[in-house]
């Protein structure tokens, strides 16, 4: 029989090899991003960055530890701080450490690189109260991320009456509804980053997922001029590609005018072989978050232009000058986009429980050459 607490290996698995191929091609395509992708045995995790504070222990449930780590700040703060030197060291877009086997689920730790932003928005990121930083980094996820409205304060419309009463085909009511929905959803982030609202609640990140934002704080500390920012991000139930949670947290270093992302996710995935494919595709997407926000700042110049809401018009212009100043990123935006439109069909699959894909067999590890 075997042990349920001893790494699995590609010889203890049942991983179909279409799918452990396409899982060899996501890892590599990280890399082609720059993105450094490494996979640990459970005795080799303990070795990764941050895992102290974070305390893993894979007698628990993944998701669990990171619950646990979003309600202590002080254990956030220590851990960016050793996040945020290990980014400075790295010669990497970003990086994905994450353990991973079909008994125990997945844990991973990723980062971005450094991102410089323009001095003028020191004092806007500085500030402490200022929630529409994380907003701001949250819209900029590949290809949107949005709040949505709470149940009961404004009902999303399927199709308009107007398409109804006119007896409009099949195609024009999906047209309206598709412009409708994200007319409301504009309004309603629009609304919430006039309010400087906290964030929380139910979230879109692109087609292919939905979280529940809970656990917001921020953490100042002026001695060490860093200010931390972070929410603990639960996936939907019915509509996400994973299952799990992870802890979102934007640092802005005031000493050297640069900030950073990094998440710290846990969970276990119906269909097993998911587990592996998370931690490979954490940094990937979550740096082109950060490369997305780093460039809306650039457009914007300065905190003047952001008094209201940076919608699809400010990241289009943001889009436009990342293509000019660094191709590989804008490259890079647009394969996040394609994988999220691929997403769609994982998360049918986890919706539906189609055929349980057991194995997780390790992705090999792939970095970029040097």
């Amino acid at each position: 029989m075997t042990d349920p607490h001893q790494p699995t290996t590609p010889q203890q698995v049942d991983t179909p090899r279409p799918l452990f191929t396409f899982g060899v091609d996501v890892a590599k395509f990280a890399s082609w991003a720059r993105i450094l992708v490494q996979g640990y045995t459970w005795q080799q995790f303990t070795k990764s960055p941050g895992f102290e504070q974070i305390r893993w222990d894979k007698q628990k449930p993944a998701d669990q530890t990171v619950a646990e780590l979003a309600d202590d700040p002080t254990r956030v703060y220590g851990l960016a701080k050793v996040v945020l030197e290990r980014a400075r060291k790295s010669k990497h877009a970003g990086e994905s450490h994450y353990q991973s086997d079909a008994q125990s689920g997945h844990r991973y730790t990723a980062f971005s690189g450094l991102y410089p932003f323009l001095p003028a928005f020191a004092p806007w990121l500085a500030d402490g109260t200022n929630n529409n930083v994380f907003r701001l980094m949250l819209s900029c996820f590949p290809p949107y991320g949005r709040q949505v409205p709470t149940s009961g304060f404004r009902r999303l419309e399927l199709v308009s009456p107007d398409a109804i009463n006119t007896l409009d085909d099949l195609g024009d009511m999906s047209t309206v509804y598709a412009a409708s929905q994200r007319r409301q959803l504009e309004e309603y982030n629009a609304e919430q980053w006039a309010a400087n609202s906290s964030l929380v609640g139910r979230t879109f990140l692109g087609r292919s997922g939905t979280i529940h934002l809970s656990n917001y704080g921020t953490i100042t500390n002026t001695d060490d001029k860093l200010v931390v920012r972070y929410a603990l991000a639960s996936t939907d139930r019915f509509w996400h590609v994973f299952d799990g949670r992870v802890l979102w947290v934007h640092v802005t270093d005031l000493k050297t005018n640069e900030m950073m992302y990094f998440g710290i996710g846990g969970g276990s995935n119906k269909q097993s072989f998911y587990n592996g494919v998370n931690g490979v595709t954490g940094a990937f997407v979550f740096g082109g978050m950060m490369s997305m926000m780093h460039y809306v700042l650039k457009a914007a110049g300065k905190p003047e232009m952001l008094k209201v809401w940076p919608g699809y018009d400010v990241r289009d212009s943001a889009l436009k000058l990342m293509g000019k100043e660094d191709i590989g990123q804008f490259r890079a935006q647009y394969a996040a986009n394609l994988l999220d439109v691929l997403g769609t069909g994982a998360a049918a699959w986890r919706l539906f429980g189609f055929r349980q894909v057991t194995g997780g067999a390790p992705v090999p590890t792939i970095t970029e050459t040097e």
